[in-house]
């Protein structure tokens, strides 16, 4: 898969260390919904539970070049829409790269016929992440609470945030 240089593989095992450094990031921390370092053995926990799940999409986004710029997930819902997971590696951060991968990765999930939509969260502090998911076209930010946290609701396609009513 490809898209204005960037593309997408599929998260390995090989992957596991490089995504825990980007995970333990103090900027990536900062934006997360749970802002405490995460230990070796949580990131392992987490990640082997992401490799055994067969209906999500764990992709690496990588540059024109074949090098990881950062990972994203799409979770899918009991109402047929995915959730959007995505971050970017610190030393490419500032560069599009959020949108760019958003946008192939969107479209490269609903291709695949498993989701109706998608839906982000994201904080409203959040601006780089807003801004990536609304120049991606994800439209109607909302505020809605999402797992214990205020969040914006963002959805793709746009009609989609009329009809989403999120299920967390």
């Amino acid at each position: 898969m490809s898209g204005s240089g960037l593309s997408l593989r599929p998260v390995t095992a090989a992957d596991r260390e490089l995504l825990f450094t980007w995970a333990n990031d103090p900027e990536t921390r900062m934006r997360s919904f749970a802002s405490d370092p995460i230990s070796w053995p949580e990131h392992c926990a987490w990640f082997e539970a992401r490799m055994r799940d067969t209906d999500e999409l764990f992709w690496m986004i990588l540059s024109a070049a074949g090098e990881p710029v950062g990972q994203l997930r799409v979770t899918p819902e009991a109402d047929g829409m995915g959730v959007v997971s995505v971050s970017i590696a610190p030393a490419w951060r500032g560069r599009g790269l959020a949108a760019e991968g958003l946008a192939l990765a969107t479209r490269s999930a609903l291709a695949s016929g498993r989701f109706t939509g998608l839906r982000a969260y994201v904080r409203p502090d959040n601006e780089a992440s807003l801004r990536a998911f609304a120049r991606a076209g994800y439209r109607g930010a909302r505020p809605v609470h999402h797992r214990g946290h205020d969040t914006q609701l963002l959805c793709f396609p746009p009609e989609a945030a009329d009809e989403s009513e999120p299920g967390g």
